[in-house]
């Protein structure tokens, strides 16, 4: 099943991408995406709103312009951040982007898990969501589950 959805991303990156040629429908690579940076910016009423800076490497010979990104987390299948983030992004053709996005963090949410999350060693997470790409009526679906880990 991963492999069958690797190579379904790799061709669509290709089909949508303006500047890609038939050539690279075989060799279209995902972007790597890494957390670089949080930064708080405030809290506003129920929200610990960040700024979350996202190093993203698109090693294609070509460009990925995405427009939005719908996303939600989840501890312990609690959402405690649920957003749609709509800007247009270039990931220009095998380069390194720094990419920052708004996170808006229902704190109220995470103090309800918080007591189940102070009784475990570690924590379930989830990242799921779909990023639009531009003037294409497409969506990319993504997840990716994890496990938080705390010493006592």
């Amino acid at each position: 099943m991963f492999y069958f959805r690797s190579a379904l991303l790799s061709i669509l990156i290709c089909l949508i991408s303006p500047n890609a040629f038939s050539s690279s429908l075989l060799t279209a690579i995902p972007p790597t995406v890494e957390i670089s940076e949080i930064e708080i910016v405030d809290w506003v009423e129920n929200n610990l709103n960040l700024n979350a800076t996202f190093n993203v490497s698109n090693k294609n010979a070509f460009d990925v312009n995405i427009k939005a990104i719908r996303y939600d987390m989840t501890v312990i299948g609690t959402s405690i951040a649920k957003d749609y983030w709509s800007q247009d992004v270039v990931l220009k053709a095998n380069t390194n982007s720094a990419v920052t996005m708004p996170v808006a963090v229902n704190m109220l949410n995470v103090f309800a898990v918080m007591p189940e999350v102070l009784l475990q060693s570690q924590v379930q997470y989830a990242l799921t969501g779909a990023v639009a790409v531009k003037d294409m009526p497409l969506h990319i679906p993504f997840e990716h589950k994890g496990v938080l880990a705390f010493t006592q």
